[in-house]
């Protein structure tokens, strides 16, 4: 245990804003789904330049130019891999209001530059993460996010998207926290699923879907603030 603390302590200057998550696969669709069947877990990696400056106005919105060093994922069970180099954005936004219950949660948005390499079946022209907060309902608010910050440490997120491109298509797969995460041998807590707001999240599907179209949009044909999303 004192040696996990030493090892962290020691890296925190180069990697404190290296972050890794390893993630269990719910559901895939799209081209490559047979890559990410259900159960498979995966390693995702991104590192981000903390002194990019929020472009956007919003108070509820942070948008980092140019933020992502870099973005990989890893699928152990086939030792296949996909690599993201420099430069993406990363987008946040807090306190959106969920259709329907009225209910708040943060979500958070990180891309990768030109893929860098991969050896999936499909050749990949584009990689994305995003993170979504628990519902909650006000007046209490989610706690993903401090505020439009760019997050630099590891999100405690609720549920997980992660979005491939390539000639045949967009892949959606969706994903969970497992109970532990290894980092250099040393196991760190990650919460666990609540099957009572899994059914809440499959009712904000559609609302998903529009809001990472949405984000793809903003990046493709501007980098003005924005208006706010909770209007």
């Amino acid at each position: 245990m004192l040696g996990c603390f030493l090892l962290a302590t020691l890296a925190l200057p180069v990697s404190a804003h290296a972050i890794s998550y390893k993630v269990l696969v719910t559901a895939s669709d799209g081209p490559l789904d047979g890559v990410f069947l259900d159960l498979v877990t995966l390693k995702i990696n991104y590192e981000l330049d903390p002194n990019v400056p929020d472009s956007s106005a919003d108070p509820n919105t942070g948008i980092f130019p140019d933020a992502v060093l870099s973005l990989s994922v890893e699928i152990p069970g086939i030792d296949g891999f996909v690599a993201a180099g420099p430069a993406g954005p990363v987008e946040t936004e807090v306190n959106l209001v969920a259709p329907v219950s009225g209910d708040l949660y943060d979500a958070a948005s990180f891309a990768g530059g030109p893929i860098t390499s991969s050896n999936l079946v499909l050749q990949v022209t584009s990689l994305e993460v995003d993170f979504l907060s628990d519902l909650v309902a006000p007046p209490a608010e989610p706690k993903m996010l401090d505020g439009d910050e760019l997050p630099t440490a590891r999100l405690f997120y609720k549920e997980g998207i992660l979005l491939l491109g390539s000639g045949a298509g967009l892949t959606r797969v969706t994903f969970e926290p497992v109970d532990t995460i290894e980092d250099d041998g040393c196991a760190i807590a990650s919460p666990g699923r609540d099957a009572s707001r899994a059914g809440a999240w499959l009712l904000l599907l559609p609302a998903l879907l529009v809001w990472t179209r949405r984000l793809n949009l903003r990046r493709a044909t501007s980098n003005e603030p924005r208006a706010t999303s909770n209007e």
